[in-house]
């Protein structure tokens, strides 16, 4: 960029999804992490506020080091994982319960400023799995293969 001159550049949305793991993210910010891929065969059917979506902040500093360590044994470390998970979860949208068909709405533990432990602890283990893997990714701690830079 020359000298002076005052263009100040944006990501758009495909470029920012491009660049996680790889550019910082602001941990007083969130992402929005979809649960099922509006792309996909399912997300197509489904209406869009029937698509859960979170918010999900990155890891602080002392959570990237458990993150990291919790990645290490899976099995054992399974009930970490998924209190990291509920930390890093600011909110969500379109979340139903499948069995009364009412919505549940977020609500955020106030210890902490994540989600209920209630609320979360209602959530399959595989949604849980994909939120954590989700902040992982956004606080940079990806695997450089998972972020095909191997």
């Amino acid at each position: 960029m020359a000298e002076g001159d005052k263009t100040v550049h944006k990501l758009d949305e495909a470029t920012r999804k491009l660049l996680i793991g790889l550019y910082p993210f602001s941990t007083d910010q969130t992402s929005e992490f979809n649960l099922v891929n509006p792309e996909s065969e399912t997300g197509k059917k489904l209406p869009e506020w029937a698509r859960a979506k979170f918010r999900i902040r990155p890891f602080v500093k002392n959570e990237r080091n458990e993150a990291f360590e919790a990645t290490k044994d899976w099995d054992a470390n399974k009930a970490k994982r998924i209190e990291l998970a509920r930390k890093v979860t600011k909110g969500w949208s379109g979340l139903f319960d499948i069995a009364t068909g009412d919505e549940i709405k977020f609500k955020s533990n106030n210890a902490d400023g994540g989600a209920d432990e209630t609320l979360f602890s209602a959530l399959p283990e595989s949604t849980t799995g994909l939120i954590f893997n989700h902040a992982y990714a956004i606080s940079g701690l990806s695997l450089p293969e998972r972020l095909g830079l191997k």
